[in-house]
Formats: structure tokens, sequence, C-alpha cells
């Protein structure tokens, strides 16, 4: 998410507007890729100052500002707000039980003393923190509000409370969008669909350069790579009990990049398995793209996504693509299987099976990377533009 914003942050500068990255936490995990006429505040509603260290640590010689409410207003005017939400009584026990309040403050503070023409608000969380500030400031600024998943129970429950308080929904997918009509209740056609910014000049150009890996290098064996936050949703402890059906088959190797709290799990499971030194875990790289492509297959083992990211970005590299037909977007990335084998989430088996075949039978590159040039920058930023610069009508 963070590299999608930063893709149009930098799409939208080169169009001459003026752009501020506004962060809910300091942190950043590609402060490499800021622009460097983008502007970066993050909200520090507690004046926490070993938060403003970590984020000057992180970001480096990007020029950072907290923000955060200077005076006692604030508090009084959230504490207004919030009995204008009583009326709906089903959002207070939200809005009193979560963090979104002190977001709210710190995003209304950001939005009195700088005074935007629009918002682009890209996580759920970062919808529910504007929507609230724009009332607690009575500002009239138009947000455009974007999904990128709606799996989890909590999601849907804020999305269909928050969601319609912004002017413009957005979903990153057809189905996303169907979604999200359905959650909300906001007819289908005053919902834009709008394809994520994947695939840019840079990305190539980032897989051209060395990977480091020593597997990368060796031609004995093919290599297999994943990549996504080591959690349950990613479906990596199906991946590894695969790799080993593989393994049964045919010598292969296993990276799997990022980091996340299954790591350890993970670990241990692949101990399990008799596979751990046929399996790499380095963590998050900042570079993915020179693995993807030196690759010779990239597997997506996800339960759910909202338009998979990081298959796009392995086809752009002309990496051979398998993935689970998950909801949402592999199936349509993937044309259906045409481009890529399709397999049941959470079956073993079937992802073993169509790893070895894609090994075996690997598509034509080409019009892996013709596909995916249909998820340009481009493409997205146009969009973009049009929905925060009012080209298109605000919701009634």
């Amino acid at each position: 998410m963070q590299r999608k914003a930063l893709l149009i942050a930098s799409g939208l500068l080169q169009r001459g507007h003026e752009v501020d990255a506004l962060l809910l936490r300091p942190e950043c995990d590609f402060s490499e890729e800021i622009p460097e006429r983008c502007r970066i505040f993050y909200l520090s509603t507690g004046g926490d100052a070993a938060a403003v260290r970590a984020l000057t640590r992180s970001l480096g010689d990007v020029s950072a500002r907290p923000v955060a409410p200077e005076r006692a207003p604030w508090r009084v005017r959230f504490r207004r707000a919030a009995r204008l939400a009583s009326l709906h009584w089903k959002q207070l026990p939200l809005l009193v039980r979560t963090e979104f309040p002190g977001w709210a403050e710190g995003v209304a503070a950001y939005l009195d003393r700088e005074q935007p023409d629009a918002v682009l608000a890209m996580h759920v969380r970062a919808v529910i923190a504007t929507t609230m500030a724009i009332r607690l400031t009575g500002r009239r600024i138009r947000v455009v509000a974007t999904l990128d998943n709606r799996s989890k129970r909590w999601r849907r429950r804020r999305i269909s409370r928050f969601y319609p308080w912004a002017d413009v929904l957005v979903g990153i997918s057809p189905d996303i969008s169907e979604g999200l009509s359905e959650i909300t209740g906001i007819p289908a056609e005053r919902i834009h669909t709008v394809y994520n910014p994947i695939v840019s000049a840079d990305v190539l150009r980032k897989a051209e350069a060395p990977s480091g890996h020593p597997w990368l290098n060796r031609p004995d064996r093919p290599v297999i790579l994943a990549a996504g936050r080591l959690e349950e949703g990613k479906g990596f402890r199906t991946l590894l009990p695969a790799f080993a059906m593989l393994l049964t088959r045919r010598r292969a190797r296993l990276i799997v990049l990022g980091k996340g709290p299954q790591l350890s799990v993970l670990l241990s499971l692949a101990e399990e398995l008799g596979i751990p030194e046929h399996v790499d875990f380095p963590g998050f790289v900042a570079n993915p793209y020179t693995f993807m492509a030196r690759a010779d297959l990239f597997v997506l083992s996800s339960r759910a996504e909202g338009l998979p990211t990081v298959l796009v970005e392995a086809m752009a590299c002309g990496c051979p693509v398998v993935s689970t037909d998950c909801p949402f977007g592999p199936a349509e990335v993937l044309e259906g299987g045409r481009l890529g084998e399709l397999v049941p989430v959470g079956d073993a088996r079937a992802l073993a099976d169509a790893m070895d075949l894609a090994l075996n039978k690997p598509p034509d590159r080409d019009l892996l990377r013709a596909r995916a040039g249909f998820f340009g920058v481009d493409r997205a930023v146009d969009r973009y533009e049009a929905l925060l610069l009012d080209r298109l009508p605000l919701q009634g």
C-alpha cells in the first residue's frame, strides 16, 4: 500500500501538482522511493519524541515533520463529533474503543493547518481517520477513499459505517468494487474501479540490478520465489508442504521474501518437513524485482487478496507464475488461468502439481509482460487525478 501511494504521489508531482504524504504511523518501508518534492507528515497526537526520532532515522535525509493537535479546543470539538455520532448509536462504541479518535485529531490538525484541496485515503484506517477529521474541522475537502481488500469482518463493519462519508469510492478491481457496493449499499455505478499502479519504468530498471543471492546465480536447480507479509492470510503454511511434495519429484529451492509474525512458525514447519536447507527467508528486501527477474517461478499462495501486486510485478519481470484461485484478483490477472495455473486455496497437493507443471512447461514470458503492462502507473494516475480534481461529480 505504501508503494502504491508513493507511485501515485510521484505521478501527480510530475504533472505539476503539490503533494503531501501523511503517515498514520512514524514508519515507512519504502523511504528511498519517496519523491524529493513530496512533503512528509506523520501523526503525533501524543507528542512522543521517540516516535519522532524513529521516523527521522527511517526516512534518512527526507524532511519529515510531526502533525499534532496544538491546542485544547481539538479535544472539545472531537467530543462534539462523538455526540453527533451517537445519533447513530452503533457507531459510538467503535469510536471510543479504537485509536481512531487520536488519529482523527492529528488529521484534523493537518487539514486545518495545510488546507489541501483533496485527500486520497488509501487504507481503511486512513479513510476512517480522514472522514472523522472532516467532521472535526467542518471543512469541505474532497475525499477519495480506496478499498483494497474486504475479507475481514471487522473491516466490513468499519467500511459500512465510514466509507459512505467519503465523496468518491474506489475499488482496486471489479470484484472489490462490487463488494464495496454490497457492504455500503451505494449503487455500483457510483463506485469507480481503478487498478493499482504496479508496473513502472523503475520496476523494470530495478529488475536489471544484481540480486546478491547465491541461489539465483546457480543454474543447477530451479528457484521458486514467494513474497509477502509472513502472516496467516498469505498461505505460506500451505506453500511449504507443497514445496516439500515438489522436492520428492525434482531438485529445487524456495526463497520467501518478507517479514511478519509467522517467521518462527514457518521456520519450525520447514524443520518438521525436513526441508530447511532448501528454503530461505531473507526478510524484507527493498528490491524484490531483481529476485523476480531471475527466479524460475513465482508462487502466490494467499487465502485472500484485493489485487495481488506481487503477482503482476513478477509477470512484469517475465517470471512464470502460479497462484491460488483466491478472492479476489488472481483469476482476473491471469485471465482465468490462461497465463498461469490457478489452484484451490489451501490445497498443497494441487499447488505442488501446478508448480511442477509450470517448471516443466513455462509460459511465454512476453505474454506475461504484456498482461502486466495493463497495470501501468500512468493509467492509474490518470484516473486518480480525474477523481481528485473533481472531473467526475461528487456523490450526492
